[in-house]
């Protein structure tokens, strides 16, 4: 079943080193790809695959898994993977209207 979330994401992703994106965030992070691999609940096969731009398209599925391991919604990786623009690492994985101090994790819940 196709939905418009992942026809979007399908088009979008075709013309973009997304894959190079997804690394760079799981690395300022300092996670491993098994550790991101763990929180996304994806195969570490698969992080690497996509890290190294194997894919030209994500399933929706795929794509929210990716958002949850990152510790952000899926808008917020769409925002960042359209702008191309990588926030501080204290910025990341944390919904623009919530505050915190500085470094503090804030668990944000992704849903299916």
């Amino acid at each position: 079943m196709t939905s418009v979330a992942y026809t979007y994401y399908h088009t979008y992703m075709i013309d973009k080193n997304w894959g190079s994106i997804i690394k760079e965030l799981r690395e300022k992070q300092g996670m491993t790809q098994e550790v991101f691999a763990n929180k996304s609940k994806l195969q570490r096969g698969h992080i690497s695959r996509i890290e190294r731009n194997n894919y030209a398209t994500v399933q929706q599925d795929t794509f929210s898994k990716l958002a949850k391991g990152l510790g952000m919604t899926i808008s917020q990786l769409e925002q960042i993977l359209s702008s191309g623009k990588i926030p501080p690492v204290s910025e990341l994985g944390r919904s623009s209207s919530v505050k915190a101090d500085k470094d503090t994790p804030i668990a944000i819940p992704v849903y299916p």
